[in-house]
């Protein structure tokens, strides 16, 4: 960690923490969350029918480290891939 510290300002310093925290994030899904098999009558099938994986944690997790807990970047990435997709002005 002095290594980034002695390189790096502030700014450059906290990016390339928010990359190693994302980094770790995405191994941990990998891990934890990995899609096993499917059993008929065996395997677990979650009511909510919900599927993520590294990209959606990242995600997550990036938008807290960012503080965004409503509505920023990540909210207006969205509703322009969903204009897109609709072929709408306004979603």
């Amino acid at each position: 960690m002095a290594d980034i510290e002695d390189k790096l300002g502030p700014a450059e310093e906290a990016r390339a923490l928010k990359d190693q925290i994302l980094a770790m994030v995405g191994r941990y899904a990998e891990l934890a969350h990995k899609t096993r098999d499917f059993a008929p009558g065996t395997s677990f099938i979650p009511v909510s029918g919900k599927v993520f994986g590294a990209p959606e944690l990242q995600s997550l997790v990036e938008s807290s480290l960012d503080f965004w807990l409503t509505t920023g970047r990540f909210n207006e990435a969205f509703e322009g891939r969903m204009r897109t997709f609709l072929g709408r002005k306004y979603v």
